[in-house]
């Protein structure tokens, strides 16, 4: 279980027993770890999209040679 999830379970169990103060915490805490994981996301694609054309030049510069 990831820690979105732990917290969402956190979220739905004191909603249930009507504790507001610390539904809200773990509702918050929720919203940011998948706000923090979503941006980690982005990043990761970016990365891999500059990687895949950083490559593609290699190889494009290799069959060059090779040729």
């Amino acid at each position: 279980m990831n820690k979105t999830q732990q917290y969402y379970n956190m979220f739905m169990s004191n909603t249930r027993w009507n504790n507001r103060a610390e539904s809200h915490r773990a509702f918050e805490k929720m919203t940011i770890h998948a706000s923090d994981l979503e941006t980690a996301l982005q990043k990761a694609r970016e990365t891999n999209d500059k990687l895949n054309k950083l490559l593609g030049m290699y190889k494009n510069q290799l069959e060059n040679i090779v040729n």
